[in-house]
């Protein structure tokens, strides 16, 4: 996603915007979909010559798009053989 640069504030607002209703209708369409944001302004700069953006635009929102693996009915995407949550905090 672009977002202009200084005085531009409302359009990494109107990106957010953008990413967060991309990634349900992208789901609703059986796609699955990942956020990452560019931060410090340094590494927005970077990932803006990478895709050729010029000033006073800049790549601070990427999403990635793509199919998931698939995997037996029922089963769910979070990996088992975790430690028990118990055994990872204590209170003191």
């Amino acid at each position: 996603m672009f977002t202009q640069g200084p005085g531009g504030e409302d359009a990494q607002f109107d990106a957010g915007r953008a990413a967060q209703n991309m990634m349900p209708a992208a789901h609703r369409h059986g796609v699955g979909s990942c956020p990452a944001s560019f931060f410090p302004a340094a590494n927005a700069d970077a990932a803006s010559a990478l895709c050729r953006v010029e000033p006073p635009w800049r790549v601070r929102t990427v999403l990635s798009f793509g199919h998931t693996a698939p995997r037996p009915p029922g089963k769910s995407a979070v990996p088992t053989g975790r430690p028990p949550f118990t055994t990872l905090v204590s209170e003191v």
